[in-house]
């Protein structure tokens, strides 16, 4: 008796263990649920709000403003050229073939101006504006300053414009259709909807089995989210009471019913994961939510698997798994995991969620770039005057300031000359040296120190040295004796009206004619 109760201990125990390693098959202990966690992710951030940083708007007045400004400093016969008939706006399309051919340089920019100018005529305001920010008070040489500067800040302008038009194509209002396309077209196959997973009729032939989870998951070629998550999540006919991703919670659905009923399937495995159509999808998560599942990868003899597996296939039993089988994708020596339809699908996704919120920082930037060039613009008149001011407060301190008899001259000026010749050239300038051609003795004429000549019609100041026949005076007898040798050295000379002429009165004689 004994003997036979100890056959049965043992029989119990084996039948313990089978039990025991067969209850450790994938839906006993929710193997899956852990792998259900990124792959549900998915899922939300799909259903989610794509969201990046709006940009900033574009005052498109900021870019009008500075050509109209520009425009309104330029000469008449400038601006004249784009007004038609005196008031219309002249385009390049409307003008003859002779100034076609005479302006041909300007075609490029011509409407632009036109257009600037037809909308400088038609602001009232501008004029005001002109005067209230001191334009109107400009010199002609600062006008033109003004305007060279200006002609700058329209060129910096327009390439800041230009600049702008690639983030606004890449802004979140833009992308967002085609982010909420790829993102469906990864999970269901279909950019417009659930595709087959969301129809009463039968799917894609590929879809009405589980023989695809062997072949990664690929529909007509293309591996899709949904289908994937099947693969780990749903189990063959006879199994219904498996729980492989979501533990104590029971299906109804199996994979013999995926002929007809597609869409009843999947909303049962989708209430699995409860849909978050408020979730915020941003690119971060999504590449998150990838990398967590690509960890998830297991490998059996060099094979990547996706899920709890127990033979060399996928297929929904306790006795294979249910997994997604990775043959020709992920090895011991190569992983393409990111190369899936769906995987690339979602990066996709997140590329442009990234460049959206990339392009707003830009915008951002070239915005505020806009706004300070603007308002420079519109300070010109104080910057000139600014400039202006410091450039005499600079000359008032400089060490090489005229300060000499002729306005204008400076000792760095005389000290420039290196050759008496073009040194005695220069009335305001003298060589101090009676022997040397050349060399550093250019130097000022200096104030107060000379007697300057008597100007016509005058006599030699007083107190001035006087020399030659100057030093007679009014003395007649000493100017006519002045001789040697009985050579004449002056002569006495009168004017018309017999009255001395102050200015020929004394000659020397070696230069009488």
């Amino acid at each position: 008796m004994s003997t036979l109760k100890s056959k049965m201990a043992l029989i119990t125990l084996l039948l313990l263990a089978v039990f025991s390693e067969r209850s450790d098959a994938v839906w006993a202990n929710s193997d899956n649920a852990q792998l259900f966690g990124p792959l549900c992710k998915l899922l939300q951030l799909a259903d989610g709000i794509q969201t990046a940083p709006k940009p900033a708007t574009v005052d498109t007045s900021l870019i009008s403003g500075i050509q109209k400004l520009n425009m309104s400093q330029a000469d008449d016969a400038w601006q004249v050229q784009f007004v038609k008939n005196g008031k219309g706006k002249q385009t390049w399309e409307g003008l003859t073939s002779e100034p076609k051919v005479s302006y041909k340089m300007l075609e490029g920019g011509w409407d632009q101006w036109a257009e600037t100018k037809s909308a400088l005529a038609a602001d009232t305001t501008f004029k005001e504006k002109l005067a209230k920010a001191g334009f109107t008070t400009l010199t002609q040489p600062q006008k033109v300053y003004a305007r060279s500067l200006l002609e700058r800040m329209v060129s910096e302008a327009e390439e800041i414009n230009k600049l702008l038009e690639e983030p606004e194509r890449s802004s979140i209002d833009k992308v967002s259709t085609q982010i909420k396309a790829d993102l469906n077209t990864a999970v269901y196959g279909d950019a417009n909807g659930g595709g087959d997973y969301g129809k009463s009729t039968a799917p894609h032939n590929d879809r009405k089995t589980i023989a695809k989870c062997d072949d990664s998951g690929k529909i007509a070629g293309s591996a899709e989210l949904a289908y994937t998550i099947l693969c780990v999540c749903l189990p063959v006919s006879g199994q219904e009471a498996a729980q492989p991703c979501a533990k104590d919670v029971t299906l109804t659905q199996h994979w013999g019913a995926a002929t007809s009923r597609l869409d009843q399937i999947w909303k049962e495995v989708r209430s699995y994961c409860p849909a978050t159509p408020t979730k915020h999808t941003t690119a971060a998560e999504i590449r998150t939510a990838i990398s967590d599942a690509t960890a998830m990868i297991t490998l059996k003899t060099n094979v990547g698997y996706l899920g709890k597996h127990y033979s060399g296939n996928c297929g929904g039993s306790s006795a294979s798994g249910l997994c997604v089988k990775y043959n020709g994708i992920v090895s011991n020596t190569q992983n393409k995991f990111s190369e899936l339809a769906w995987v690339k699908n979602f990066l996709t996704a997140a590329d442009k969620i990234q460049a959206a919120a990339a392009a707003a920082h830009t915008t951002e930037i070239l915005v505020q770039k806009l706004k300070d060039l603007n308002s420079t613009a519109w300070e010109i008149q104080r910057l000139i005057q600014e400039t202006t001011k410091m450039t005499v407060a600079v000359q008032a301190t400089n060490p090489f300031k005229a300060d000499e008899s002729r306005p204008g001259t400076t000792k760095w000026d005389c000290a420039n000359h290196k050759s008496n010749v073009t040194c005695t050239a220069d009335n305001n300038c003298k060589c101090d040296s009676t022997n040397k051609s050349e060399g550093d003795f250019c130097k000022p004429k200096q104030t107060g120190t000379e007697t300057p000549s008597a100007a016509a019609g005058e006599t030699a100041k007083e107190g001035a040295a006087s020399t030659g026949c100057a030093r007679h005076g009014s003395d007649k007898a000493p100017c006519e004796n002045d001789k040697k040798d009985d050579k004449q050295n002056c002569t006495w000379r009168k004017s018309k009206d017999n009255e001395p002429d102050l200015e020929k009165m004394f000659r020397n004689g070696s230069f009488l004619i």
